[in-house]
Formats: C-alpha cells, structure tokens, sequence
C-alpha cells in the first residue's frame, strides 16, 4: 500500500447522518486541511454492477461537476450508492470512492488517467464494499432476508472434560435452505462482471454483502456473519487467485527461483481465464479493465508487458487456446443442437491477433499443455523453439496497459504449410490438420482455431504451422500458432492453437524469419 495515496476525487460522506455529500479533489485536502495522517486519508472503495438503471443524478459529467462539488442528494442517488455511503458512516471513514461519481463521465481523457490509476485507487483503500448480489443499483448493499441462514444461535450443554470435570459446551447452529451457502458467491451477479475481477483481487479487504451473508476476505482471513472467526467454506468455488501473494511488492533483496517464478506465471494463466470468462458491456474495455492487475504485477517483476503477454515468457503466452465450445456445461455434447459459440473477433482493433484480447469470449492456458512441457529440452529439441528478435506493442492512448494501436512479434522458427478441411463440429472444438504424403493426403496433427466461424463447413482452409513448444520425451509432439499470410512479405496473423504435431513433422520444413501482427 502507499501510504500517501489517495484518488483524484472522492466523496466526503460528512460525519452524520444529516450531513450532504459532496465531491472534493483530495489535492485540495492537503492544502486546506494541513498534514493528513494515514487515519485521516482513509477512504472506503466500492464494487458494483452499473446494470442499465444508473440515474444521471448519480454520475459526474463535466457540465454536472461544479454541482458535484457543492453537494450530492443521497435522494438522487441509487440504493446501492446510498447504502455505501451509509456503510461509509458507521464505519467512521469520512472518504468513499464511487467511480461514476469520481470519474468525469463524459471526458475521454480523464476517464484514460483513471482507469490507469485502478491498481491504486483499490489496493489503497482502507476497505472495498462489494454489492456482490445487486445485477444493478437498485439492488443496494445488505442480505436477503429470505435467503440467509436461520440463526445462528448458541447452544449450550453440561458436559465433562477427559479427567471427569464438569464443563459447558457450546455450539453454534444455523440451518439454511435453497443453494447451498458455499456457491452463492460464485454466483453473484457482481462475480459475472469484467472490471470487478481487478477491483476484488487489488483490495487487501473486502466486505461481500451477498444475498445470504455478508461475507469477509482479506490475505489472511475468510469469515462469514454466521462464522466471523473463519469460514473458509463460504467462499468454495469463489477464491481469488493471488491470494498467495503473487501480487505483493517485492522486497528489495528478494529474488525469485526458477519454482516460484512458475508459480507466479500459473497465477497469472488462472487470472487470465477466470476474468475473460466474464462479462464486459464494452468490448473495447477489455485490457483496460484488467490494467490494475498487470501493472500490479509488472510493477512487482519489472517484465515488459505486451497486451496481455510477458516479454520474459512470450513463448509460453503465446500458447493461449480459446475457451469456446460447442458441449453443454456438463461436458455432454449433442451434434444435433451444439450449444451456441460466442467468440468472435474484437471489432476494430484493440491488440496484435497473438494476444487474447483481439478475440472476444473466454480463453485457456490449457493444464495438459502446460503441464506435459518438456521440462529439459535437449539441444535437438530447444532447436525447435523460436527464436524471439522483437516483440512490440503501441498503446493508442495514455495507458500503455490499455487498448492498442499496433503490434508485431519478430522472430525465427520452424516453420510448414498444411490444410484443415472445415469438419463442423465432428470432433467438437478442434479440427484435423492435414498435408499431403507420398500423393495422398494424411491427418498429422489437431488444430482449434479461435474463431469458429473463420473456418466454415467444408471449407479447405491454408495455414502456416509454426513449432511453439515441445512437449515431453514421452509424447514427441508439439504445441504450435497456426498462421495465414496478411498479404505482406513474410507477415501473418494467428488463427489458432496447434497440438499434437510430432516434432519430427517440422524436419523438412523451413526455418523462417517471419513477423506476426
């Protein structure tokens, strides 16, 4: 935390009830108010879903400012914002951050200087109040009456110890219907929501008002109403992914092995998944809004970015698979009526086609991938591996972790053309990869592109392979980009993942320089 740190606006909640809510710049604080201690820049910071109901009373505009300035009816406000403010009131803390509020709306700029200050403005706050069951502020922050538990109550009866002495036990009981308490929170509309996967994992304290409990969760601790000393169990399904620390500073002498380096990049792999599985109302939105978290971490390993990739593990990065499917949640797969495929590429450009941010819709590091690598290639099978000469992003605007303009990765690598057939959903998310051999065509490797629809039924489709990773001895296969010509010399753009190519297969290929935009 950075103990000077406080957003560029908050809302002074006042000190009582009866007092109006107002928005202040807090660089006016310190010269209206002299020296403020670490107590008094406290500021609580709230999580919620906007949903489609957002009252313009409850927003900043720069036409609405000088009014912010002066006062915000907590009557024009949502029930959400009201409650927060409420909450901010019990709690003594006279600062909250409300992002419609504090932000300019209707400013492009300042909305770009924010949004790059997310990292801060969650991992500084004395406590982040998340409305996790509210779809919309209408929902407010507090527990559904007639969906939390019965109780709890303490029980209490005569027993003896192991040497025979008389003692009190005491139990405490509660008892609920419906869902069961340890998934409600996985289920919460706020956990469906892109920005509020940053906003949860950079603060160091977080109060869930779910629609059974109020849940607790800092580094240390998980707890519930009904069990405030711990309550593990409560958040089964639902834990954040750098709880170990992944995203701490580091301090000055501590240096990382080669485990522990793994460890983070797996933190990373897991980030990724469990954020592009959610929800954004603007697609263009989506390296903005998880910027806190990977300038969190690069603030913590000094690695260059590269949309969503780590300069000092491209090759690894680049083995993301696209998350789409055409099987039920439960696995089951009816070719008759596959389930509907969302993924599709970003409209207008956002990032390079080698990062998942140019596709919309869920993406993998794949477990079996990962976790078959050879983890000492020889000098044969390093041989295989890319050789990475450049690799550069430009970010259109002033957040360099946010939507960009252009990039390239420059390198040199196995290369060899082949074909996939267009086979629908015969082999459910994947395709056949094809050449042809001694006049005939053979079936040598998979591919999932990660776009279905670019690869229409029955279509015969060109692609270039290019060798990413070898997997272990035992299974003397591959992991590799599938590539199609842009149009330019020696320049292509990814299509999709390749698997189970033997290495062997590259031999005859050509070792090319190429460039992937």
């Amino acid at each position: 935390m950075e103990s000077n740190f406080m957003p560029t606006r908050v809302v002074d909640v006042g000190r009582a009830e009866e007092d109006t809510p107002r928005l202040v710049h807090t660089a006016e604080l310190e010269s209206t108010s002299g020296h403020m201690d670490i107590a008094s820049r406290r500021y609580l910071a709230l999580s919620h879903c906007w949903g489609s109901t957002m009252p313009q009373t409850a927003t900043t505009t720069s036409c609405t400012m000088a009014e912010r300035l002066q006062g915000i009816s907590i009557a024009g406000l949502s029930r959400t914002f009201a409650d927060f403010i409420g909450i901010a009131r019990r709690m003594y803390v006279r600062y909250a951050w409300i992002d419609s509020l504090c932000i300019v709306q209707d400013s492009r700029a300042d909305w770009e200087k924010e949004a790059a200050q997310m990292a801060s403005v969650y991992s500084n706050a004395y406590c982040t109040i998340a409305a996790s069951s509210s779809v919309d502020g209408n929902g407010g922050c507090h527990v559904d009456q007639d969906s939390k538990p019965y109780g709890p109550v303490t029980l209490s009866f005569d027993d003896k110890d192991t040497n025979g002495n008389p003692i009190i036990q005491r139990v405490r009981v509660f008892s609920t219907f419906g869902k069961a308490i340890t998934s409600i929170l996985q289920q919460d509309p706020l956990n469906s929501r892109g920005w509020t996967f940053q906003e949860r994992e950079l603060s160091h304290r977080v109060l869930h008002f779910s629609k059974d409990s109020i849940r607790w969760e800092c580094r240390t601790l998980k707890a519930s109403l009904q069990f405030p000393w711990e309550d593990t169990q409560a958040f089964n399904g639902s834990l954040r992914t750098f709880d170990a620390g992944q995203i701490e500073p580091r301090k000055p002498d501590q240096q990382l092995d080669d485990k522990q380096k793994e460890q983070e990049l797996e933190a990373w792999f897991e980030a990724v998944l469990k954020y592009t599985g959610r929800a954004l109302t603007q697609k263009a939105d989506v390296l903005h809004a998880f910027s806190g978290i990977a300038r969190t971490v690069q603030s913590r390993t000094g690695d260059r970015y590269l949309a969503g990739l780590w300069s000092s593990n491209l090759i690894k990065c680049l083995c993301w698979n696209s998350g789409w499917s055409p099987c039920a949640e439960n696995g089951v797969f009816n070719p008759e009526k596959p389930e509907p495929i969302f993924h599709a590429r970003q409209s207008g450009y956002l990032a390079p086609s080698w990062s998942w941010a140019c596709i919309t819709g869920k993406v993998r590091y794949e477990s079996w991938i990962f976790g078959a690598l050879d983890p000492m290639p020889t000098s044969k099978t390093k041989s295989y591996i890319p050789q990475i000469l450049e690799a550069t992003t430009v970010p259109e605007g002033l957040d360099e972790y946010g939507r960009n303009k252009r990039g390239f990765i420059r390198l040199v690598g196995k290369t060899k053309p082949a074909f996939s057939r267009g086979e629908g959903f015969a082999r459910q998310d994947r395709e056949g990869l094809y050449d042809v051999h001694e006049g005939k065509m053979r079936e040598f490797g998979m591919v999932k592109y990660d776009v279905p629809s670019e690869i229409p039924p029955g279509e015969l489709k060109g692609i270039i392979c290019l060798c990413l990773l070898p997997r272990a001895e035992r299974f003397s296969d591959s992991v590799g980009l599938a590539l199609v010509p842009t149009g330019n010399t020696d320049e292509f753009r990814r299509v999709g993942l390749t698997h189970l190519v033997k290495l062997s297969w590259y031999d005859d290929g050509v070792k090319a320089k190429i460039t992937i935009v």
